[in-house]
């Protein structure tokens, strides 16, 4: 929020949670977990950027990428990034 407010751009944070795919996945059912989420996504239609926030979730990337027409990102990528750019520089 800070980076986005700093950098002077505009956003609207909106969250949803999938109770079921968390179910789906920890009873093994992958497919059925990212499908699940890749529906969920389709409610936001209306946005520019979609973030995958848990680590859970972030399997189902290409699955939401799939359904959408939204840029796709994941906590897990987010986080690689940032701390690769701590760690080495720029």
């Amino acid at each position: 929020r800070e980076a986005a407010v700093q950098n002077g751009h505009r956003y609207t944070l909106r969250t949803v949670c999938v109770p079921e795919a968390l179910r789906a996945l920890k009873a093994g059912d992958a497919r059925r977990h990212d499908e699940l989420v890749a529906t969920a996504a389709t409610e936001f239609d209306d946005v520019d950027t979609l973030m995958l926030a848990h680590f859970s979730t972030s399997r189902a990337r290409l699955a939401v990428e799939a359904v959408v027409t939204a840029r796709v990102v994941t906590s897990p990528d987010s986080a690689v990034i940032a701390l690769r750019k701590r760690l080495l520089g720029g």
